[in-house]
């Protein structure tokens, strides 16, 4: 996002006065994915959500506070399965660190973390190597279709976050920028229906069901993707995704995700 959302563990985020964190909530930043919580959230819990921040972040910086890694978000054994990375996600060992002073187990956490982890656990020596993210805000553990029913505690989201089935060839190159960017928020199915698309507000849209002007659907929706959506946390993706890119992703909304078609 630009801009990105705050760090309430920053030094700066402890400068905001607890009125300036109530009139953020309740109204909303302008110019920023921070939408306004007076229509979904009462004065109380407004309230109630703020002095939970402040205390929690600002003045205890409990990163742990809130758990986004449980098993009923489809992460079975995260810390078993990553152990890895979490050296490098702590701060106990710097990613400055030459390769040849790793072991095997430390080089494999390493390039877990700076592919992934760094998505959203971002270290302040990050600039010392190179680093691709992808996405990680659905859980890519093995969860498709076929053995979702059979997953011990698995929720509403993560049926909407199994892994897709192949897409046809004619839309691959477009199903592969979809399904690392846009599911993020709209899910591998296009639903919306996951963790982050129905919490932002307004949720995110259901590309199944697409409401677009007859006759210049592929025109609105390219319009959307391109320069955002005013009100809502779409950004303009113009900034990140090449003309050609922009294309593929429009194909495979069309001919796979859109139920009507374009």
């Amino acid at each position: 996002m630009q801009p990105p959302p705050r760090d309430f563990t920053s030094a700066l985020a402890r400068q905001m006065t607890r009125a300036q964190m109530l009139r953020a909530v309740t109204q909303g930043r302008p110019g920023t994915a921070m939408r306004g919580f007076a229509a979904r959230l009462s004065t109380a819990q407004i309230v109630t959500l703020v002095d939970y921040v402040r205390v929690a972040f600002l003045q205890r910086k409990a990163h742990r506070a809130t758990r986004y890694h449980t098993p009923q978000n489809g992460w079975y054994a995260h810390a078993q399965r990553y152990a890895a990375a979490y050296p490098f996600v702590q701060g106990t060992l710097s990613l400055a660190t030459p390769q040849a002073q790793l072991t095997h187990a430390q080089r494999a956490g390493r390039e877990l973390f700076v592919t992934s982890c760094v998505t959203c656990h971002e270290r302040d020596d990050a600039g010392a190597v190179e680093f691709s993210p992808r996405p990680l805000s659905y859980p890519r553990n093995g969860v498709t279709p076929q053995n979702i029913d059979a997953i011990s505690g698995a929720t509403t989201f993560a049926r909407h976050s199994a892994a897709p089935p192949p897409p046809p060839p004619q839309v691959y190159v477009g199903a592969d920028i979809f399904q690392k960017n846009c599911a993020m928020c709209h899910g591998t199915d296009g639903s919306g229906r996951v963790w982050i698309g129905q919490f932002i507000e307004p949720p995110a849209a259901d590309l199944r069901a697409l409401k677009l002007p007859p006759g210049r659907t592929r025109e609105a929706l390219r319009t959307r993707v391109k320069n955002g959506v005013a009100g809502s946390a779409m950004p303009a993706w113009r900034y990140v995704l090449e003309d050609a890119q922009i294309e593929s992703v429009i194909d495979y909304v069309c001919d796979v995700v859109v139920r009507a078609g374009c």
